[in-house]
């Protein structure tokens, strides 16, 4: 329960009603209503209220005065009619500008009725009259604390308990004032004074939790709500704030036995999204995305469990899905540049480039010094052949943020795509120099020695990259194709190929590579097996294509393998002149 509702909820509580009429000094003329008064209010009598009510009066008309009014006021009150209590009160105040319990009373009323300025006048004119009146300090302090008004709140209070020491409630509620200004020390020794003089005092075990919690004291916060849980088994924000202390603690199963018993005597999306959570920390994927639903649908909008929904979906990859929740959430907020790079990167996973291209460019409308969001566009712009914008996004990112080696090893990549391979070679070794251990960076050097006919260099690049890993099946099948295109090595390069094909049967083009060396090593039948298994897994795939054209023409069947070849250049009129570099017509 928050401070508000928990304070409002106190504000209930019966003190906050005038007291007894047996409590007033009754005027002799009053003496028969007095009593008639404080039977109807022993009794809680409807049926003495009219009666009452008809004695009061008939007291002020026979010279009752004051105390008359202050009795009739009670009895209006007790049938309903506030209004006409204030008005007895305010007649009351007329005859006795200083009456300290008319000036309470009316104090309570107004207090009831939610009119927190007029009860603060009255609270503080009583307290005017008599500054040890514990009863209106008591009073005024929770008008203050309901209003936000902490400081002053904890003022009253610590004046009332200085009059009456043992004043629980005033120790309860200045805890509660402590705590919304964060002076968890403070609400916690009130808390356990509140206990030492009230142990029953349930909420104040609740209170002591709340406070404890946020000191970091969950072990001790778990204590107090199972005293209230002990008490109470279906009190569903116990039960939801043990929830969140072993959440905080890291028993995430705990957690989520807490939520899911919260969750059966009150749903909450609130309760469903720290469920999701605890789900998360379990692994649980399945369980947190259905608790992050349910929790959207109860709350809509731009809300805590949609964001959670969308980061988990992120991180777990699925793009696709993600982008609806990133959608939802930028109606709320259009220029939130995070939101904004999220959706961006998922439409650039998605191969949505134009999307992507437009969102990193508003995100950096915003917050134009995230070197992410430069280097992702730079990315799509890269994958759309528009190398000159790439290039001019890497840079700024590699500005933005120094020593950025995938942004020195990426705009070396376009370098070597715009074939300007000195600039390419310089900020790739640039990017090794940094991470000497990332093989992707020694894949992109190499590869480009490949595009500069450098093959030798090739081949040594390859060999540094297996240095780092042995299985790479993406080095071992670039120090295949080096050694291939350059009709060398071919046994070590057959070892390469077919071992890169063994550690990713699926990739076409390893199966691509393996098929040339073949060709190489003149074993037609075994090249067109891989030339086949390749455009299988890529029919679109220009080089087996034609290199199965060839191959075929080797092999006596010169129609099919013209056919082949014909429509390799459909898909890329270059691959003909591109073999022929390599030394290989039909």
């Amino acid at each position: 329960m928050n401070l508000i509702l928990l304070l409002l909820a106190l504000s209930t509580a019966p003190g906050s009603k005038p007291p007894p009429a047996d409590g007033l000094a009754a005027a002799p003329v009053c003496q028969d209503a007095s009593v008639l008064v404080d039977e109807a209010d022993r009794q809680g009598g409807a049926a003495l209220l009219p009666k009452a009510l008809a004695a009061t009066t008939d007291c002020i008309a026979r010279g009752g005065g004051v105390d008359g009014l202050i009795l009739r006021a009670h009895v209006q009150l007790a049938l309903g009619r506030p209004d006409a209590a204030i008005g007895d009160l305010a007649t009351a105040l007329q005859q006795q500008p200083f009456s300290a319990i008319a000036r309470y009373d009316r104090g309570l009323i107004y207090f009831g009725e939610k009119k927190y300025s007029e009860a603060i006048v009255d609270f503080t004119a009583a307290i005017e009259v008599d500054p040890k009146d514990a009863d209106s300090l008591l009073q005024r302090g929770w008008i203050y604390a309901l209003t936000n008004r902490h400081n002053e709140a904890i003022a009253d209070f610590s004046a009332a308990i200085a009059v009456k020491p043992g004043l629980a409630l005033a120790y309860e509620l200045r805890g509660l004032s402590y705590a919304a200004t964060g002076k968890t020390d403070e609400a916690i020794a009130d808390d356990s004074h509140v206990l030492a003089l009230d142990p029953d005092n349930t909420d104040t075990y609740f209170n002591r939790g709340l406070a404890r919690d946020a000191k970091g004291q969950h072990d001790l916060a778990i204590s107090d709500y199972s005293v209230v849980i002990s008490r109470e088994p279906k009190d569903a924000q116990a039960l939801y704030q043990r929830g969140r202390s072993r959440q905080a603690t890291g028993d995430a199963k705990g957690a989520i036995a807490d939520f899911t018993a919260s969750l059966a005597i009150s749903p909450d999306p609130a309760v469903l999204n720290d469920r999701a959570v605890s789900y998360e920390e379990t692994g649980n994927v399945p369980a947190a995305l259905a608790d992050y639903g349910n929790a959207i649908a109860s709350h809509g909008g731009d809300s805590v469990p949609l964001r959670n929904r969308a980061r988990l979906l992120y991180v777990q990859k699925r793009y696709a899905e993600v982008i609806p929740d990133l959608t939802v959430l930028l109606t709320h907020d259009p220029t939130e540049p995070h939101l904004l790079r999220m959706r961006g990167y998922a439409y650039f996973a998605t191969s949505d480039c134009a999307r992507s291209i437009v969102d990193f460019s508003a995100s950096l409308n915003a917050d134009p010094n995230s070197a992410s969001a430069y280097f992702d566009r730079g990315l799509c712009y890269a994958l759309r052949d528009q190398f000159e914008p790439a290039v001019t996004d890497m840079s700024r990112a590699i500005t933005l943020k120094k020593d950025d080696a995938d942004a020195l090893a990426e705009r070396g990549y376009i370098y070597a795509r715009m074939k300007r391979y000195d600039a390419a070679l310089a900020d790739i070794s640039a990017a090794i120099a940094i991470s000497s251990g990332n093989i992707q960076y020694a894949d992109i050097r190499a590869s480009t020695y490949i595009e500069m006919g450098r093959y030798d260099d090739a081949v040594s690049e390859y060999g540094r990259a297996l240095t780092l890993d042995a299985q790479s099946a993406e080095a071992l099948n670039g120090r295949c194709w080096a050694r291939a295109i350059a009709n060398r090595e071919i046994s070590g390069a057959m070892a390469d190929c077919t071992k890169a094909v063994q550690g990713a049967p699926k990739a076409a083009a390893y199966a691509d590579s393996l098929g040339f060396v073949q060709f190489r090593a003149g074993d037609m039948t075994a090249a067109l097996s891989n030339f086949n298994r390749a455009l299988t897994l890529d029919p679109k795939m220009a080089g087996s294509l034609y290199m199965r054209g060839v191959v075929k023409i080797r092999l006596g069947k010169a129609a099919d393998g013209q056919a082949d070849i014909t429509s390799a250049l459909v898909i890329d009129p270059t691959i003909a002149e591109r073999y022929k570099g390599f030394g290989v017509s039909p």
